[in-house]
């Protein structure tokens, strides 16, 4: 934990001084070592469940690379840790676009459009999700129970 305080410190000290229009550290000397900055920091941030501050970051990473299927990923999951369900969902859908084989982005999505209230749309995706067939079983379980179907 100490040791992830302080990468997150070093981090949005680089990030600081990018965006005062420092010199900042070698690192972040592109817009690609920018975004994989800002995705670290914005990783640090959803696990310490600070979603704002991930938004923020995820934000900023998606600026310089709204295609960034990561980038999506993680900003959907920022945006559903606000509340922010339909940004969540335009994420989601936008990884989903870019990677039609990404199974999380697809149950992540179903799971903001059921916190919507979208049940049908939610059940849609989630039955999209269960036809991969790379889903752990344990998933697969759980995406039935959760629709309700019980096991097969």
């Amino acid at each position: 934990m100490r040791r992830s305080a302080a990468r997150l410190a070093f981090l949005l000290a680089g990030l600081l001084l990018m965006l005062a229009g420092g010199a900042g550290p070698t690192w972040a000397t592109d817009d690609r070592d920018k975004v994989r900055d800002l995705l670290d920091v914005g990783r640090v941030h959803l696990g310490e469940k600070n979603f704002s501050a991930a938004h923020r970051c995820l934000s900023d990473a998606f600026a310089l690379e709204p295609d960034n299927p990561e980038v999506n990923f993680h900003l959907g999951l920022a945006a559903a840790g606000r509340g922010d369900l339909e940004n969540a969902v335009m994420a989601f859908d936008r990884v989903v676009i870019a990677a039609p084989d990404a199974t999380q982005a697809r149950i992540e999505m179903g799971k903001a459009l059921h916190r919507l209230g979208a049940v049908a749309s939610a059940r849609e995706v989630f039955a999209e999700a269960l036809a991969a067939p790379d889903l752990p079983e344990e998933t697969r379980r759980n995406l039935r129970e959760f629709m309700g179907e019980g096991q097969p």
